[in-house]
């Protein structure tokens, strides 16, 4: 697993992305993992009114994704095994520990604005799977 940039593999629990009824608090590693599916709307063709909305969510959550990514790659150092200039491997036997170097930055809390997140109803011609739409679920309002 290339560990500074792919996706970090599923804990065995679900973990909980959203920790208020009002979902203005998201975990670092939930918004992390649906910020990543959110850069891959930047080549779609969208409508104005969601293209914006991506374009200062993007913009918002930038500092706090570098800062994840920063802390993952530090973990990769040291759990992983260099396969490039800023790549690392995790075998599947330091994968546990990894994960578990990653679960306080993963826990952590971050407010979000609510009038940043999309509405979904206005995602009618985005192509996108479920599993995509469930990651993204912090990110979403209208569900």
């Amino acid at each position: 697993m290339d560990a500074s940039t792919a996706p970090q593999p599923a804990p065995t629990a679900p973990e909980p992305a959203i920790v208020s009824a009002d979902g203005s608090k998201i975990t670092l590693g939930g918004f992390a993992d649906a910020y990543e599916i959110l850069q891959e709307f930047a080549n779609q063709p969208l409508d104005g009114a969601t293209a914006a909305k991506v374009v200062r969510l993007s913009r918002w959550g930038r500092p706090h994704y570098l800062r994840y990514i920063e802390a993952r790659g530090k973990e990769a150092e040291k759990y992983g095994e260099k396969v490039a200039e800023g790549k690392y491997r995790i075998s599947a036997e330091r994968l546990a520990e990894y994960n578990q170097a990653m679960a306080p930055t993963r826990a952590e809390v971050i407010a979000i604005d609510p009038a940043l997140k999309i509405d979904v109803r206005t995602m009618g011609s985005v192509k996108i799977t479920p599993v995509a739409i469930e990651i993204l679920e912090p990110l979403l309002v209208g569900m």
